[in-house]
Order: structure tokens, then C-alpha cells, then sequence
């Protein structure tokens, strides 16, 4: 039994690693305009929208360890993404696609699939693919933006990249930029340091406020406020 669940462990590892170099090449290929997702009430989910997170599910959380839910694996998903749309503590949370679920368990599962970078993988399919499914885009962003503690900057990362600004909490000028933070480190703060030794004084002092006044322009705010959330 030990060997077993050693052996099953290790599977595991195995295919968490695999997910993770999918999600380095899923990256996107380059950076889409920035554009905030028309919201939308919660519903359930069609046919054609379940066939489209379906790939990415199957490869993210069909072979999970543990003990097995007792629901299928797209009714846990609608239920946790009808939990993620309420603007309420998870342990208040009801889901209608999966009564009698407790808002904890659904916070588990969604704790459990943002660490296997799901949301991610999902925001950055809507992104590639452009399928028109309005609100399958809305309700990911909304999960996206609920899960940013788990994401940290990768997350803020991919949001910039795919340009779905409702995955954010607050505008894109308010989060850290390290893209924008490159290129003016290579093309404006490194070139001037060089030629500091032959500068006045005044114009090398000028040269290092406009520095300070960049970092700050590229770590973004410190405090995210609640009324800078999107719709």
C-alpha cells in the first residue's frame, strides 16, 4: 500500500511538472490590446462553453490523488466557478450545480486547481482562441481575479499579456509592469548610468529623480482599493 501511494505520488509530481512546461509554451504569443469583458449574471453553463474548458480540465485536474468526488468532474467545475462569481465569504457560498456542497469544499477545490494554475491555462485560451462566449470569458475573469493571492505576479503576468483587464482587480496601471520596467532599464536607466562619471552634478541629480519616479511608475500601487474593481 505504501509503494502504491509512494508510486501514485510520484505520478503525480510527474504530471504537475509536465503541466507546468505546457503552461510555459501556452504563454501568449504576443500581447493583445487590453479590454474589459461586458459582465454578466451567473447561469449554467451550455454545452458549447463546457466543451471548451474541457481540454484544458481533463489535463488539469481529471487525474488528481486523493479520494474521489463523488460528482463529476464538470459539475465540480460549475459549481466552484457559480461559487467564485459571489461576492461573499466562500464558507457562505451555495452552489446551485452541486446542492448540499459545502462553500469550504468548494474553496478546497478551487485552492487546489489555482495552485495547478487552471485559471491561467483558461484565461489564456479565451485569449488565443477567441471563441465567442461572452460570458464563459466573464465568469473565468471573475474566478481569475478571485484567485489572485494564489497567482502572485505571474498571474498579473498573464492578465497584461492576454489583455482581459476584468481578470484584474483593479486597472492595468495600478499592478507592477516588469515588461515596461525591461525596457526602459536597457534603453534609458543603463545608457545614462554610463555617463553619470560625465555630467554635472545638477543634470546627474535630475538623471536619478527621473529613475526613482520610474520605479514607482513600474511597481505599481502598494494598496489595491475595493471601488477599483471592474464590473
Amino acid at each position: 500500500m505504501a509503494g502504491r501511494c509512494k508510486t501514485e505520488r510520484e505520478s503525480s509530481a510527474g504530471r504537475l511538472a509536465r503541466l507546468h512546461r505546457v503552461l510555459a509554451r501556452l504563454r501568449p504569443r504576443h500581447r493583445h490590446a487590453p479590454r474589459l469583458s461586458a459582465p454578466q449574471d451567473w447561469r449554467p453553463l451550455t454545452e458549447a462553453e463546457l466543451r471548451f474548458v474541457w481540454p484544458v480540465l481533463e489535463m488539469v485536474c481529471a487525474h488528481e490523488v486523493g479520494r474521489p468526488s463523488a460528482l463529476p468532474l464538470l459539475v465540480r467545475f460549475e459549481a466552484v466557478l457559480e461559487g467564485a462569481m459571489q461576492r461573499r465569504p466562500w464558507r457562505e457560498v451555495a452552489a446551485e450545480a452541486a446542492p448540499g456542497v459545502k462553500g469550504d469544499t468548494l474553496h478546497r477545490t478551487f485552492r487546489r486547481w489555482t495552485a495547478r494554475k487552471l485559471w491561467m491555462l483558461l484565461l489564456i485560451k479565451l485569449a488565443e482562441e477567441k471563441p465567442d462566449l461572452p460570458a464563459l470569458e466573464y465568469f473565468v475573469c471573475r474566478a481569475y481575479r478571485r484567485a489572485w493571492r494564489g497567482q502572485g505576479l505571474r498571474g498579473v503576468l498573464v492578465a497584461r499579456a492576454t489583455g482581459l483587464a476584468s481578470a484584474l482587480r483593479a486597472p492595468m496601471s495600478r499592478f507592477p509592469d516588469p515588461d515596461l520596467s525591461a525596457r526602459c532599464h536597457r534603453r534609458v536607466i543603463l545608457p545614462g548610468m554610463r555617463r553619470v562619471p560625465d555630467w554635472p552634478d545638477a543634470v546627474a541629480t535630475r538623471f536619478f529623480r527621473l529613475c526613482r519616479a520610474l520605479f514607482r511608475l513600474f511597481s505599481g500601487t502598494r494598496r489595491i482599493r475595493r471601488a477599483w474593481e471592474p464590473a
